[in-house]
């Protein structure tokens, strides 16, 4: 079903959304896209992050909205869903500086009862000013359709990259299950879409249901893919950036077999977009099946080199793989795994054959590779923003 928007009163109209999410660049994926699509249909957008304590928290949220007005204002509604919502857990190993944060709220019905009851306070005491509610925390559906009187008949678009299980304890993911399946699966006014096939299946093993496709097209980047690198290798180890033995290995390969070109690792550099769009290449160590700088990266056209084998990656098992066997059984479907499925992305197999495969003489092999995912970024995204413009039609 599509969110059932009003239909346009004419080219001034204004789109009011909330926005449920507490990562940055999801939240921003999703509102910069809706924003582009419904420019494209002559309509225009406000919109409000409830959650205002959104990872990762070295990143300016609003310097994503670039081309929109970010409201960084509180007031009771988003002072209830925070206090509600938010338990922050640092990663471990993380230092003041480089911390992000995960979210695992637990729920009881009688909790969700209490919350509810103190939402509805909060927006009958300020208004309900919105059209459209989106979600880009599966988990965030317990917010807006928990027990809220009012907020049922707004209408309801998920877009997300995270699984079903994501920042939910034992407790609040029976409840999102049965909650899913008894008030939103079905329901009129109401899409869920996620950005990628592996996410897909997995929503269909965990709730029964088939969601469609729609990747990221990373407009709030701001930038466009670069014809011509001016910068070597950029190295992101994810789950462990600042892997000291990773590093020194790497750099002494390289010096062994004279590769000459720079090299960055996000460790020592957390490069901007526009300076990620000047590299050569990317060699990505992924933590999990699906990030958003992937995405990122495919959409700055630069080159993405992948470890090909699963003892290379730190993968976020969904909550099913309870114990070794099942975590085993999970892993042996790693050609599955976004990684190993999106086109264009070259896999090595260890260090020495990573400078083997960028080495000078591939020069005109990399060109090329640079130059098909440029041309792929500019198609995907005409296509992309046709099926957004269908969805909020």
């Amino acid at each position: 079903m599509r969110p059932a928007l009003p239909p346009p009163r004419g080219p001034s109209e204004v789109v009011r959304v909330w926005e449920l999410g507490v990562h940055k660049t999801l939240s921003a994926e999703a509102l910069t896209s809706i924003h582009r699509a419904l420019r494209a249909g002559g309509r225009s957008m406000v919109f409000r992050n409830l959650f205002l304590e959104q990872y990762p928290f070295y990143m300016d949220r609003c310097a994503l909205y670039t081309k929109m007005q970010c409201n960084d204002e509180r007031d009771a509604i988003s002072e209830v869903v925070t206090s509600a919502i938010v338990q922050a857990v640092p990663y471990l190993g993380s230092d003041m500086a480089s911390m992000e944060f995960q979210y695992k709220p637990d729920w009881s019905w009688g909790e969700l009862e209490d919350f509810g009851r103190r939402l509805a306070g909060a927006i009958q005491a300020w208004g309900l000013l919105v059209d459209l509610f989106v979600v880009t925390q599966p988990v965030c559906f317990l917010v807006p359709f928990g027990l809220t009187p009012g907020l049922r008949d707004v209408p309801l678009l998920m877009y997300t990259a995270s699984h079903a299980g994501y920042m939910q304890g034992k407790g609040t993911s029976r409840l999102f299950s049965e909650f899913f399946q008894r008030s939103l699966l079905g329901r009129t006014g109401a899409t869920f879409v996620t950005m990628f096939a592996w996410n897909a299946f997995m929503y269909e093993g965990a709730l029964r249901v088939r969601l469609p496709v729609i990747g990221g097209m990373s407009l709030y980047m701001g930038v466009m893919p670069q014809p011509v690198p001016s910068r070597g290798l950029y190295v992101l180890r994810k789950d462990q950036p600042d892997d000291c033995l990773m590093q020194c290995l790497m750099l002494r390969i390289a010096r062994e077999v004279g590769f000459a070109d720079e090299i960055s690792f996000i460790g020592d550099f957390k490069a901007t977009y526009r300076e990620m769009a000047k590299f050569r290449a990317a060699a990505l160590f992924p933590y999990v099946s699906f990030s958003m700088t992937f995405e990122e990266l495919g959409n700055l056209a630069v080159p993405i080199f992948v470890p090909r084998h699963h003892s290379k990656h730190v993968y976020d098992p969904p909550l099913y793989t309870a114990s070794k066997v099942s975590f085993i059984t999970h892993f042996s479907r790693l050609p599955n795994f976004e990684t190993f499925t999106r086109a264009l992305v070259v896999h090595f197999d260890s260090l020495a054959d990573l400078f083997a495969k960028l080495a000078p003489a591939q020069d005109a092999r990399i060109a090329a590779l640079r130059h098909t995912m440029a041309a792929r970024v500019a198609a995907s995204r005409r296509e992309r923003l046709g099926l957004w413009q269908a969805a909020l039609r």
